[in-house]
């Protein structure tokens, strides 16, 4: 009896099943076709321009060097439409008083930048971020710092020759009209201790690198095919 009443309990549940499959089966035609789940969609290309993860063990860049004398470097430069010095104050131009640095960076599709300067405690910045952009060529003077030394990590090249000059003169690294990256930078002023920092392909902005007068702090990579897209240099 008690198998007979568990019957009669399931049956109103197994109609209303098979009511709802004939009723599917009925607004289905033979005929019509039905669309198929949605496929996972296919994972975008890489981006040719993505060396990808960085290395466990990177190549390092040397901590700090001394710099060479201004007027002990030959004149050597890759490019060749160097631009004229920005117009600063006479205050900023005045030894020990108001240091001052300009930056003007050569980028991807852009050209001359323009020049960005800032006095001691201020970062100046130059470049692009979120813009994919690489950095070709940076062009620096200092007013009051005492003169500044740079030298650039170039695709294809590697470690170009340092580029010295005294204040108000202005020197380049990097090249123009190759369409080549720069990779890493070392930058430091004869007068005033110098802080910097690069915003490097896929992984942003990198950590502050400091050095004292007369010494040349390094930024951004090298060996892993990296472009540098930014940079920011503050005078201490």
């Amino acid at each position: 009896m008690a198998k007979m009443r568990l019957f009669v309990g399931l049956g109103p549940v197994l109609l209303c099943l098979a009511g709802a499959a004939a009723l599917a089966q009925a607004q289905s035609a033979p005929g019509d076709k039905v669309s198929p789940a949605p496929a996972d969609e296919p994972a975008p290309d890489p981006d040719p321009d993505d060396p990808g993860p960085a290395p466990d063990n990177p190549e390092p860049l040397p901590d700090k060097v001394q710099m060479p004398e201004p007027g002990s470097v030959k004149e050597f430069s890759y490019v060749d439409d160097l631009p004229r010095p920005p117009e600063v104050s006479s205050t900023a131009r005045r030894a020990g008083v108001n240091a001052t640095i300009c930056l003007n960076a050569h980028l991807q599709g852009i050209g001359w930048q323009g020049w960005r300067c800032q006095p001691t405690g201020k970062v100046d910045s130059v470049g692009t971020t979120g813009q994919s952009r690489r950095m070709e060529a940076l062009a620096v003077v200092t007013f009051g710092a005492g003169g500044v030394c740079a030298i650039a990590h170039v695709q294809g090249i590697g470690w170009q020759g340092w580029a010295c000059g005294g204040d108000a003169q202005v020197i380049a690294v990097g090249t123009t009209g190759q369409s080549l990256r720069m990779e890493a930078l070392g930058i430091g002023t004869f007068g005033a201790g110098l802080c910097a920092r690069a915003h490097v392909a896929f992984l942003g902005w990198l950590g502050w690198t400091c050095v004292p007068p007369g010494y040349a702090g390094f930024v951004g990579t090298t060996g892993q095919s990296r472009r540098m897209e930014a940079l920011d240099v503050l005078l201490q």
